[in-house]
């Protein structure tokens, strides 16, 4: 079954986030400040909403020591559900459910925060891309309210179209020529933003000796943040420049190891994997790479579009839509013959 991971950012970013309209005094006392990350994906069936609690421990704790508790992570017993929104009134309702990310299968990683719990909030159901989905949290201890809505990116293929390339099957990618380029676009669905147009390089790596085949791949981020003129669908996205063929052979000869002995490798094929954001995603990116270093005990505000007090995050929407195909005949030559990729020892293909 597919499933939607919403990973968390950093957390100790996330700790250090000041409600919207405060700077952050680091030495100030505890007070609970809700953090919300939700990006809901039509293309899947189980989405996950991450809901903690704003990690600070006042003057007298140590933090080192707090922060491996869960109760300073999490709330306990939230009452968080999913409204599906049609024409204004509310024609559904998801009861969000608490899971154990671990137990689902996406551990946290080690670190400072505690590893053992580590929460969020499932619900499944099918989206629709005709509907509004608002976020409501109630916390039983404090009585807050908090709520965030978001429209919905549709991965229909009528809507989310590929423009220039990876458009039919049939057409191969040319890339022969490392002088000349490639220019990835897409055609937007309506409420997409932001785009990073992503191509992944399959290839079997081949042991003569054993007769041993390993399926493997690697990707190439062609473009990432492009910015669609607006939301409403149906126009073309590309990057304000064409990507250089250059850079594929020069990623593929930097991140796959030069073949041993025995080692042979077949090119299977490329896949199109062109990720669509929703505007308000795409306006917490902006705002975040924007922010610039951390001076004296102040952090500046961040973008939210939460509504409540002492909240902060964002709930939106993304989606992704692939497409694969073959390498020209020419690309193929030339993966064996650059300098960058002769030493991988492509010798042709599994097709």
């Amino acid at each position: 079954m597919k499933k939607s991971i919403i990973a968390a950012m950093a957390l100790g970013s996330w700790m250090l986030l000041p409600s919207c309209n405060k700077d952050f005094d680091t030495n100030a006392p505890y007070k609970p400040v809700t953090v919300v990350y939700g990006l809901l994906n039509i293309g899947d069936t189980a989405q996950y909403i991450k809901i903690e609690r704003a990690f600070q421990n006042g003057k007298d704790g140590d933090a080192t020591v707090i922060a491996q508790k869960p109760d300073s992570l999490y709330y306990k017993n939230l009452d968080a559900k999913i409204e599906e929104i049609t024409n204004g009134t509310v024609s559904k309702t998801y009861q969000l459910q608490e899971v154990d990310l671990n137990a689902e299968g996406y551990p946290k990683e080690s670190g400072t925060f505690a590893g053992a719990s580590n929460i969020a909030y499932k619900f499944k159901g099918q989206l629709d891309a005709l509907k509004t989905y608002r976020l409501v949290i109630v916390n039983p201890q404090s009585g807050e309210t908090i709520t965030a809505q978001t429209p919905i990116i549709t991965n229909d293929p009528a809507q989310f179209r590929f423009s220039q390339l990876f458009t039919s099957p049939n057409v191969a990618i040319n890339m022969a020529d490392p002088t000349k380029t490639i220019s990835p676009a897409a055609i937007a669905p309506p409420n997409a933003k932001m785009f990073t147009f992503t191509m992944r390089f399959r290839y079997v790596e081949k042991n003569t000796a054993t007769g041993e085949q390993t399926a493997k791949y690697i990707d190439w981020v062609m473009a990432d943040r492009v910015k669609a003129g607006n939301t409403n669908g149906n126009t073309q996205v590309k990057p304000s420049s064409d990507v250089s063929n250059s850079n594929f052979y020069e990623l593929l000869g930097n991140d796959i190891p030069a073949a041993g002995p025995n080692i042979e490798r077949y090119v299977d094929s490329v896949e199109a994997r062109y990720w669509a954001g929703g505007e308000v995603l795409s306006n917490y990116i902006e705002v975040l790479t924007a922010q610039g270093g951390i001076t004296n005990d102040q952090i500046k505000p961040i973008y939210t579009n939460l509504s409540g007090k002492e909240s902060i995050g964002l709930m939106s929407t993304r989606t992704m839509r692939t497409s694969r195909t073959t390498l020209s005949g020419g690309t193929i030559n030339t993966l064996k013959t650059d300098p960058r990729t002769a030493p991988l020892k492509f010798v042709g293909t599994v097709y």
